[in-house]
């Protein structure tokens, strides 16, 4: 692939996949292409937005587009970098615009059968294999289900276990769920129709990044309203609990006049043990202040940057270097947390937020 900010893009549609596979694009609207935005993200559900001039050669395979039916497939120097579902179409007089979201949004709109996960005390990636396993394999009546990225799904052990439940009048959409174990030490993404899964969900390690390899003003982003020195988190039973503070997880005493205390309830842990691994890692999330690195308006990364889309998923680690900007924290180990590129005819533009790594 070429250097960030000089790739050559191809816009299709295809109808949606069956049995997870990708097929053959039903047109190439790449030609009325006014401007696209696509990213990846951790955690969340990612999304392509391509915006058209409509002209008379690509105005007809423009109009047969069907929600839903249809996939919006993005490719980058003639890889596919991006694909997934087509959810709204927006018309207008001389333009269009298709809004699309990752094989995860199926997700929300898929229940999870009851008693799947009844008796079972897996790691929380195995956990979640099951539930997208069960929830795209059929449908509420029992017929059999296109399961979407059933055949492309990457989960790496995330040594947490649990012994979940899901009764069978509870109707929960399995995106419910898996945001739910998000909030642990799992965390997941989807890259074109694979769904990765694990804490990192993939092995990639970024090359150090330093204030050279950045174009305009990234914003270094110290959150007090995320601070915290005492963390209770309640599980869904309502009586088991996990409880840290500063001094338990990490050796420091805070005078008290500069305490604060966060409660978080999750609804579907009960085990003491996890919960207290979930209290514990919020400490180091929220002592102190936690800092994020963002790429600020007119931010991105320069074509001088020594790495490449491919490396660019969410969940990969990286040493960053601000050092030259007014910040306590300015070197830290880092992991991407949401990719974002916008292509227009001036060219491509490739941003990167990052969080920093936070390990039990």
């Amino acid at each position: 692939m070429t250097t960030l900010g000089s790739g050559k893009y191809k816009i299709e549609v295809a109808p949606a996949g069956v049995n997870g596979q990708r097929l053959p694009p039903i047109a190439d609207v790449s030609r009325g292409l006014e401007r696209l935005r696509w990213n990846r993200k951790l955690d969340a559900i990612s999304s392509a937005i391509a915006e058209f001039v409509v002209v008379p050669d690509c105005f007809d395979d423009l109009c047969t587009v069907r929600t839903v039916w249809h996939e919006l497939r993005v490719r980058r120097d003639g890889h596919i970098v991006w694909e997934g579902p087509i959810v709204v179409k927006k018309t207008r007089r001389g333009s269009m615009e298709l809004i699309a979201f990752d094989l995860s949004w199926w997700l929300q709109r898929r229940f999870i059968p009851g008693g799947v996960l009844i008796g079972q005390s897996l790691d929380l990636a195995q956990i979640v294999d099951l539930l997208v396993a069960a929830s795209l394999s059929q449908t509420f009546s029992g017929s059999p289900m296109d399961p979407a990225f059933l055949g492309f799904f990457s989960s790496r052990n995330v040594q947490i276990t649990a012994n979940p439940s899901v009764a069978a009048t509870s109707y929960r959409y399995a995106f419910d769920e898996l945001r739910s174990w998000a909030q642990t030490e799992l965390d997941w993404t989807v890259v074109k129709r694979a769904m990765l899964v694990g804490n990192p969900p993939v092995e990639v390690r970024l090359p150090k990044l330093t204030l050279n390899d950045f174009l305009g003003d990234p914003e270094i982003v110290e959150s007090g309203t995320d601070y915290a020195t005492d963390v209770v988190v309640i599980g869904g039973d309502g009586r088991t609990v996990g409880i840290a503070s500063v001094e338990s997880v990490l050796g420091i005493r805070v005078p008290a006049h500069l305490r604060a205390q966060v409660r978080e309830i999750v609804q579907d842990v009960s085990d003491q043990a996890t919960l207290q691994l979930i209290a514990e890692q919020m400490i180091r999330l929220r002592y102190p202040s936690p800092v994020e690195i963002k790429m600020g308006t007119g931010a991105a990364l320069s074509p001088k940057a020594p790495v490449c889309i491919d490396q660019l998923i969410p969940g990969a680690i990286g040493e960053v270097d601000v050092t030259g900007f007014c910040a306590e924290r300015t070197l830290q180990m880092s992991e991407l947390v949401n990719l974002s590129v916008t292509v227009t005819s001036k060219g491509e533009k490739v941003a990167t937020d990052v969080r920093p790594v936070v390990t039990v």
